[in-house]
Formats: structure tokens, sequence, C-alpha cells
């Protein structure tokens, strides 16, 4: 394969929109640079520097500094499972931390602002802030940011833009989902990243939603802490479909699970599950939907119940 098509491939895989085959590329390379004993956690400047090297020499020429960071984003996210530095040609250290599946993680800036950030999400932000306080976000995470009237806080997915002077609140905003910010204390601004002029101001029990391929935020009122539930550990359904509950439980437990029945996924979960085990959860929608799954191994598929035939 030539260099540019692998380029390409890592720049989807950093976005999320690889498909299976190339995501399949991008880890054989990381299963290459495993069998040349490269540490799965950086711990000191010269194994970083020593990845970097590596990734760069496999990938990009000198000339493709640009390209070459959003690759070795890319990689390095998988090989240190959940933490790396960039150094760009701005000579500004970017500070990354991502989560795998079955993973979360808690997170404190340098402001003294605290993340904590769910499974299968990442977080990005300059390791020292200046005039502003800018973070980015892939996936969901809760935030509970230091007041500074001076120097606004905000954090920017692939569709909104949330601003903050201090406040807590949630973001939720996986590639290709809904995009939703629920506020638990303070005021916050939220901006579609397409439009900025469209833009809603919350307060304590607000929320804002964008629905993924529309054009518009929607304002509503809810209990801010139900969406900020799994930060205790507490998975929460309100009118879930079953895809929804079933994309929750696959970044929680870190399993796959495969609805057989394309009609079963319009079907409404409404729940909350404290300190929750895969089995409860499972037996639960099973009994509340009237549906089968079977395990095998970390694979769970989901069918409808066998009705059964009348004697003759």
């Amino acid at each position: 394969m030539k260099k540019e098509e692998f380029i390409k491939i890592t720049e989807k895989f950093a976005k999320g929109t690889a498909s299976k085959k190339e995501e399949n590329i991008v880890s054989t390379f990381f299963d290459s640079l495993q069998d040349k004993e490269v540490n799965t956690e950086i711990t000191n400047e010269a194994r970083k520097q020593k990845m970097f090297n590596a990734i760069k020499a496999k990938t990009v020429k000198q000339s493709k500094k640009t390209t070459f960071v959003k690759i070795a984003a890319a990689i390095i996210l998988f090989i240190s499972l959940g933490t790396f530095v960039i150094h760009t040609i701005t000579k500004e250290t970017i500070v990354t931390y991502a989560t795998v599946k079955g993973e979360r993680k808690n997170i404190t800036l340098p402001d003294g602002s605290s993340i904590f950030l769910n499974s299968k999400s990442s977080i990005s932000y300059a390791k020292e802030f200046t005039n502003n306080r800018n973070v980015t976000l892939n996936g969901e995470a809760f935030f509970k940011v230091t007041k500074d009237s001076l120097n606004p806080f905000s954090v920017e997915t692939n569709t909104i833009k949330t601003t903050v002077l201090g406040t807590s609140f949630n973001i939720s905003s996986y590639p290709k989902n809904n995009a939703k910010v629920t506020v638990n204390t303070g005021k916050v601004k939220v901006q579609m990243i397409t439009d900025l002029s469209k833009q809603l101001f919350l307060t304590k029990n607000q929320s804002a939603t964008y629905v993924y391929g529309s054009s518009n935020l929607e304002k509503s009122t809810s209990n801010s802490n139900n969406y900020n539930a799994w930060t205790k550990n507490t998975l929460w359904f309100k009118d879930n479909n079953l895809k929804e509950v079933s994309e929750k439980l696959e970044n929680w437990f870190n399993v796959k699970i495969t609805i057989k029945d394309q009609d079963l996924e319009s079907l409404k979960l409404t729940g909350t599950y404290k300190n929750p085990k895969l089995i409860e959860v499972l037996e639960s929608i099973k009994f509340l939907k009237n549906i089968e799954y079977t395990i095998t191994n970390n694979q769970i598929t989901i069918l409808k119940t066998k009705k059964e035939e009348m004697p003759m």
C-alpha cells in the first residue's frame, strides 16, 4: 500500500469514519509496532520520542508534518491506551486522553477544571492554557469548570461548541449521533459548529440537543442528574430505542451487540441500573420487551422470542 493511501485511512480512523477493513489495516500496523517491543504505556520522554519517531518513519515524509500530527494522534491513541502528547510545528504541546470501551477516566486540566471522560471517548487540549481555555471532545464527558471571568472555557465537538465561565455540565457527542448538552450548575452557551449564529443559552436542568443531520438546536427542560448518572456508575434510559440502548451497553461493557431483527430496533426502553451487570441488564430487557438473546464470548445477539406452536 502506498503511503498516501495509508495516510487517508488513518485520517478517517481518527475521525471515526473508517470502514471495518480500514480499521483492520490500522490495527495491523499497531500490532506490528507492539511486536517490536514498543511499550503500551508511554511513561517518559524517551519512550514518547521513540514512538513519535517510529510512527513518523512509517507514515509520512518530513515535509508532511501537519498531516503527521493527525496520523500520530490516531495511532498513539490506542498504543498508549489513553494518554499521549504531541508537539506540533508551532511548538504548542497538545495533550490527549482517550478511553476504550468499558473504561472511564478522571482528568484534571491545567486550570484546575475536572473532566470525567466516558467510555470510547477522547479529549484534547493545550498543555498550558493561555488567553482561552479550549478543549476538543469526541464522545461523552462531564465537566466541572473552574471559574475565570477573564478566560472563557469552550468545548468543541464535530457539531457543537459550548462556552462557559465556570459551571458543571454534561456533553454527549459521539460521531454520527445526536449531540446533547445538559447543565447541572451555572450558565452555558451552545452553538452549532457550522453556523455560530445559531445559539442557545442554558441554565440548570436545561438541555440543548442537536439532531444529527439537522440544521438547528433544540432546547428542553430535564433533570440534569439523569444525564450524568453514568458518572455515578449508573445506566439511565428514558424512552431510548433498543438500538441506542445497545450502543450504550457496547461502550459500557466492551461487547458487540447485534440486533437480529430490524423491527426490534425501535422498541423503547426506560430504566435505571445502578452498578449494572451485563447479564442483569439483558435479563431485564428480555423480561420487559419479550426478546431473547445469545452470548458467545463478547458477542451478543438479540432476537425475537420464538412463538410456541399450539398443540394439535
